[in-house]
């Protein structure tokens, strides 16, 4: 997780692409074929857990009984780190189901061996795991390759239906090189987990929310959002965080991490919430010639699918400009050379195709 894994996501994100402001409705995938979107573990309130004896020195039944007396019903817990598997995972995951807590499996991954990655997410799935998230960072710049190599590999051992997770920070502009356009991409992981730690970014949750929908949606994933409960943060907060989650109408959130939480916090997770209001309106990216990062090869992704021939590289360069302009005119759009407000919308309509 991105706190304890590097200090460069300790630093405030830079402001990142221009956002037109456009009101649009939320595209998601579809919940796994034999699971309702009432009974997946991410549509329930989690708490992450990275090394279980510093959750509650490791006893299941206080871990059970926090979570019962905090309305917690999933717990993430730490499998793998890179290529070596965690035995605390295969220590606790029945003893954890047993006390009627639903067991998700995560792992952090570096992109230097990915077909032993995904041999051990599928490990993982073996044990019981209730569902699987990734989580890959800094360690996985411009490694576009290896993320596929790791998707394709991880899928042909657990299936296409298994609910798997992905988790990186917040604002995919942030570090435009994390290849999100595979990790979300077709085959990839059905919910996007972005890690909005709103103390760390120093900025207002309401607005951390504001822009982490507004940059991920363009992925066309379920958002489940990952709140901060480290660096002392309180009640105040959490009540917030989950007052925001809900005014976007999100099933599920989670909180990293359990050994950090205070006890005021615990409370936050519990209090009833009234009501919010309307969901707030979102906005899309502004791309244009000289943009770069993961957004724009999203863009040219969908580009392809709707008839263009573009390489699959992360920068905005005139013959995607082109394409953009051919695009446009065939849908009766302005032919801006930009993916704007008008034509996000129409764009993300073009399916991809299956991997």
């Amino acid at each position: 997780m991105a706190m304890f894994q590097s200090s460069e996501y300790l630093r405030r994100p830079r402001a990142g692409f221009a956002l037109a402001v456009v009101a649009c409705a939320m595209a998601f995938a579809g919940v796994p074929s034999g699971a309702s979107a009432a009974t997946t573990p991410f549509d329930t309130q989690g708490m992450w857990i990275w090394y279980v004896s510093q959750a509650e020195r490791g006893s299941v039944n206080r871990i059970a009984a926090r979570a019962r007396r905090y309305k917690v019903k999933t717990v993430f817990v730490k499998s793998s780190d890179g290529s070596n598997w965690w035995k605390q995972f295969d220590q606790y995951i029945a003893p954890l189901k047993a006390k009627g807590l639903r067991v998700c499996a995560w792992q952090y991954i570096y992109g230097r061996n990915p077909a032993a990655e995904a041999n051990l997410g599928a490990r993982a799935v073996q044990a019981g795991a209730d569902c699987l998230v990734i989580n890959a960072e800094v360690e996985y710049k411009t490694k576009y390759t290896a993320a596929q190599t790791y998707i394709t590999q991880l899928r042909s051992q657990i299936g296409t239906d298994y609910p798997l997770g992905f988790t990186s920070f917040a604002y995919p502009d942030f570090h435009p090189t994390v290849p999100y356009s595979v990790f979300l991409g077709p085959g990839g992981a059905q919910w996007n987990l972005p890690q909005m730690y709103f103390k760390a970014f120093g900025s207002r949750i309401r607005s951390v929310y504001y822009k982490t929908y507004s940059l991920n949606q363009i992925y066309q994933r379920k958002i489940h959002p990952l709140g901060q409960t480290y660096s002392g943060v309180r009640y105040r907060s959490v009540v917030e965080f989950r007052r925001n989650a809900k005014r976007y109408r999100t099933r599920g959130y989670s909180w990293w991490v359990w050994h950090h939480t205070r006890s005021d916090a615990w409370r936050g997770l519990r209090r009833r919430l009234g009501r919010v209001g309307r969901k707030p309106a979102t906005s899309y990216p502004l791309l244009r010639r000289g943009s770069k990062g993961d957004l724009v090869r999203w863009g040219k992704l969908k580009l392809n699918a709707a008839g263009a021939t573009l390489s699959l590289n992360s920068n905005f360069d005139r013959p995607m400009a082109n394409a953009v302009v051919v695009f446009q005119q065939q849908r009766g759009l302005p032919a801006t050379g930009q993916l704007d407000a008008l034509t996000w919308p129409v764009l993300q309509s073009v399916d991809l195709p299956a991997p």
